[in-house]
């Protein structure tokens, strides 16, 4: 059923990190940080945070790792995004 949100977009998506080389995995949580600290050519970080708060309850960036659904005894790495 459809829901009132207000105007608010709530995502969740998943970027696979499985693919990363060995020597960049131990970045991913800085990865993580800086993505919400990153400006733009016309906001800088506040003014930009603003924005996506104006469309969004905010965007996170989270280190996951959960249990594989394909691969018995196996796991999945990836970057989960929501708002």
């Amino acid at each position: 059923s459809t829901q009132p949100t207000n105007g608010v977009t709530y995502f969740r998506s998943v970027v696979d990190t499985s693919k990363l080389s060995p020597e960049l995995k131990p970045l991913v949580p800085l990865f993580n940080y800086v993505i919400n600290q990153m400006r733009t050519k016309n906001y800088d970080f506040r003014e930009m945070d603003q924005l996506i708060h104006m469309s969004t309850d905010g965007i996170s960036f989270n280190s996951h790792l959960g249990e594989s659904c394909s691969t018995p005894n196996g796991f999945e790495e990836a970057i989960l995004v929501s708002s």
